[in-house]
């Protein structure tokens, strides 16, 4: 019997096959595991299934296989977007933090 990381696996590349993406909370009730700190777990399965070499594209609306380059490259803005967006948000705090509390050294 496959492990549940293997099942994991193998339901994110059926929907990726189909053109799909699969939210951890479809593969919670496929696999008939319970929401809450279950799907924490599972997200833990699929961080290692990334880090183990599989080309899972993981973002807020579920996950997909990438099985081409075109997939690829379109994770990789998603990905660019969110970093930029971070970045600013960074910025704008310790902006904002200044503005309230100005320069501690001086």
């Amino acid at each position: 019997m496959p492990t549940i990381s293997e099942q994991i696996l193998n339901l994110i590349e059926m929907a990726s096959l189909k053109g799909n993406r699969i939210t951890s909370k479809e593969i919670a009730h496929i696999l008939n595991i319970e929401r809450g700190p279950s799907s924490v777990k599972i997200r833990k399965r699929i961080t290692n299934l990334i880090k183990e070499g599989h080309p899972i594209d993981a973002t807020g609306a579920g996950y997909m296989y990438i099985f081409n380059e075109d997939q690829l490259n379109e994770y990789r803005k998603n990905l660019q977007s969110r970093i930029n967006a971070i970045e600013k948000r960074m910025e704008k705090v310790t902006e904002n933090y200044y503005q309230v509390w100005g320069n501690i050294d001086e």
